[in-house]
């Protein structure tokens, strides 16, 4: 008989396999199945699972206020306003080239 065994399976039985001392995957998935079936574990007594509900992924933006900013500057619309303090200061004289 032949058997197929995942990948992420596969490296269980192995370290199953160092762990008990042999070499051969075969005796290690025997071994399992000596031992399920001496506990008394029968297949096919149990519901089937219920898939969970999953929570929904992504942004709830009804959560969150909107933006409001620090200060709102209050020019309305007039691009070429100065801010007070910095009229002020080149009132005082202090002007910079930038």
């Amino acid at each position: 008989m032949r058997l197929s065994i995942k990948k992420h399976n596969q490296v269980y039985l192995e370290y199953l396999a160092s762990q008990m001392g042999i070499t051969d995957i075969s005796e290690v998935l025997n071994y399992l199945l000596l031992d399920i079936k001496g506990l008394g574990y029968q297949f096919g007594n149990k519901p089937a699972p219920q898939p969970q509900p999953q929570a929904p992924l992504g942004f709830d933006a009804s959560t969150f206020e909107p933006f409001q900013p620090a200060f709102a500057p209050n020019h309305d619309g007039d691009r070429n306003h100065i801010d007070p303090m910095i009229q002020r200061l080149i009132d005082a004289g202090l002007e910079m080239d930038f």
